[in-house]
């Protein structure tokens, strides 16, 4: 499991796994319907406050597979609002 913290931390799973230098994190929502917006749409973005994976290790930048994007993580921390921007999943791949 990767490290989780802020007030979402309960709502969210993430797990990494390495092969040699290689690492990647995949961060899911968990019971999420609290977060959910009235609409019913999956909870992105703001709706995950200051909730943040912890990262440590070399990787300072992640590359969501998904998405495209890139998120740095300088302090070894990343915001799931900005990894959950465009999905409510991300699927991160380690980039030294």
């Amino acid at each position: 499991p990767v490290a989780t913290g802020g007030l979402g931390t309960a709502r969210l799973l993430a797990f990494a796994r390495s092969l040699g230098d290689e690492r990647m994190v995949v961060a899911v929502p968990r019971l999420a319907t609290r977060l959910t917006s009235p609409s019913g749409t999956a909870p992105l973005g703001a709706a995950w406050g200051d909730t943040t994976l912890v990262v440590t290790g070399p990787d300072t930048r992640w590359l969501d597979a998904l998405t495209g994007a890139t998120h740095l993580a300088p302090d070894g921390q990343l915001a799931v609002a900005q990894l959950f921007a465009a999905l409510p999943f991300a699927v991160l791949v380690g980039e030294a």
